[in-house]
């Protein structure tokens, strides 16, 4: 029931998404602009202190929901990588995470954003990438079309192979909201009495942050999906 809610959810976010974008007549502007406040980076930069914690108070509670039902470019990726899933299922596995990688990008697009440069740090912000890539048919200049063109096929390819990857590697929302939801209060646990060892919760978990070895969960990459609750 739960992974159906986010499913819905996630699906009515992410038309609403492209409907803000797509939408040349500022007819979407008028009733659906709240999808652009509502976003971290967004909220970040306006200083909207009332999102910034509402979104914290998400994470603290049940962990990084923003990141499956709130951000249109988490919601692509998932997506992608269902199609993936298709040509092959529980493909996933437990993988180490690069936390090194992580840390640079997110200091990386903080400087950037210190100095006034919120133009270069928005190819790696992830409500600016998926506008970007909503609207890159419409876009007039060549080198923009295939700037947004190779973002996407890189974020493509992640997905496709690696599910979650581009969030957990790349993403600084994610990483910022990774460290806040290690501490979630309403998270999915692994029930050692109950486990029978088939791994089939980890090559289900698109966030390859299940190690069934260990019996743990990295709760800074989890993204409350609930895949790994289908049965």
């Amino acid at each position: 029931m739960l992974r159906k809610l986010r499913i819905i959810i996630a699906a009515l976010v992410f038309a609403v998404a492209l409907f803000l974008f797509l939408d040349t007549s500022g007819y979407a502007a008028g009733y659906v602009s709240w999808l652009a406040k509502i976003q971290f980076v967004p909220a970040v930069l306006a200083l909207n202190v009332i999102v910034i914690a509402a979104i914290v108070l998400l994470t603290i509670l049940f962990g990084r929901l923003y990141c499956s039902i709130i951000c249109p470019l988490g919601i692509l990726q998932d997506i992608l990588s269902g199609i993936g899933s298709m040509f092959k299922k529980n493909r996933f596995h437990w993988r180490r995470s690069l936390k090194w990688l992580r840390a640079t990008v997110c200091i990386a697009v903080l400087a950037l954003n210190a100095c006034g440069l919120i133009v270069i740090a928005g190819w790696l912000e992830p409500y600016s990438t998926f506008g970007r890539i909503a609207v890159a048919a419409t876009e007039g200049n060549a080198i923009t079309i295939a700037a947004t063109a190779a973002v996407f096929v890189i974020i493509a390819v992640m997905a496709l192979v690696g599910g979650r990857l581009w969030c957990n590697t790349i993403c600084p929302v994610g990483t910022i909201l990774g460290v806040i939801s290690k501490y979630s209060l309403f998270r999915p646990v692994i029930d050692t009495t109950k486990c029978n060892g088939c791994t089939l919760c980890s090559r289900k978990c698109k966030a390859s942050c299940i190690n069934p070895q260990e019996h743990r969960i990295d709760y800074s990459r989890c993204v409350v999906c609930f895949d790994c609750l289908k049965n």
